[in-house]
């Protein structure tokens, strides 16, 4: 996670904002649920630590996109 945080600073130094895709998070409760969700977390911190502002997305389908419009 590091690396790809590491990827994201380097080519996003003059960004506004990132958007990324959400990571699915962890599946309905379970014995080792709690486990799962902090180590989600965790990982969601690494992911975006000290990142410019970024929104994270969930969405049934992945979508790419490198253009917005913004109307003033």
């Amino acid at each position: 996670m590091q690396r790809i945080n590491q990827i994201i600073r380097d080519r996003s130094n003059a960004t506004a904002v990132t958007f990324m895709y959400l990571p699915t998070p962890p599946a309905t409760p379970s014995v080792d649920y709690k486990e799962k969700c902090h180590h989600y977390l965790d990982l969601l911190t690494e992911l975006t630590f000290d990142l410019p502002p970024t929104i994270l997305v969930h969405g049934i389908d992945a979508v790419t996109s490198t253009t917005l419009c913004i109307k003033v």
